[in-house]
């Protein structure tokens, strides 16, 4: 990525919101608290508080990646994209060799659907979902960088690139 003075290469930074990331930590504190509450409260059969303390756990490390996600900055340009985070991930365009855009349903209105766009570069992996800033800038630019490299995707990631575009399916 093409940082500091005189640099010219268009840059988009994406980032997750808070109202897209909200309700993800509200599941996470709710879970916490529904499971972690009876163990503290009332005596137990240990087996089942075993169960509880585990899915509290669980919950916790839900919450513990939302927030993770909502300090996460995206960054991508005309040479690579780069997950800023303690743990950066970089992948250079010119070395992507695996793109998929997956859609998932989960309700009965589009508004409850989102996508994850999943592009890989030898062991180096990097997931983004729709919630994040800029989404179809991002997917657009990993497609291109696809078609660039002679990447062959799959009839799913094709048929949800021409959705995200707006593209007609018959």
């Amino acid at each position: 990525l093409a940082f500091g003075p005189g640099a010219t290469v268009l840059m988009t930074e994406h980032r997750y919101p808070v109202t897209a990331i909200a309700g993800d930590l509200i599941r996470a504190l709710v879970g916490a608290a529904v499971t972690c509450g009876p163990v503290v409260l009332l005596s137990l059969n240990p087996w089942f508080s075993g169960v509880l303390l585990t899915l509290t756990v669980l919950f916790a490390y839900f919450g513990v990646l939302t927030v993770a996600r909502s300090r996460m900055r995206i960054v991508s340009d005309e040479e690579a994209v780069a997950v800023l985070t303690p743990r950066e991930r970089r992948i250079d365009w010119c070395d992507l060799d695996g793109l998929r855009l997956n859609y998932y349903r989960t309700g009965s209105r589009s508004e409850q659907s989102w996508m994850q766009l999943v592009m890989k570069s030898g062991r180096r992996t990097i997931k983004v979902d729709s919630r994040v800033s800029r989404f179809d800038a991002l997917a657009e630019r990993a497609d291109m960088a696809a078609r660039r490299n002679g990447l062959v995707l799959d009839d799913t990631t094709m048929v949800n690139m021409r959705s995200l575009r707006g593209v007609k399916l018959d």
